[in-house]
């Protein structure tokens, strides 16, 4: 018998069968390399912050 990976769904949090809950996002792709430097370093830094704050949580 195979085990479903979720127990529950609810917008955009998603409950594992061991009680961890996980977020999901949808990101829009931008073209990077057509971005000015300023920019795609600003962006950089957003994206890196975000994934440093998602793996506090």
């Amino acid at each position: 018998m195979m085990r479903t990976p979720f127990r529950h769904v609810a917008g955009h949090l998603v409950w594992a069968p061991s009680g961890a809950v996980w977020a999901v996002w949808r990101v829009e792709p931008l073209a990077g390399g057509y971005l000015p430097a300023q920019v795609r370093q600003e962006l950089l830094g957003r994206v890196t912050s975000l994934v440093r704050l998602a793996s506090f949580m």
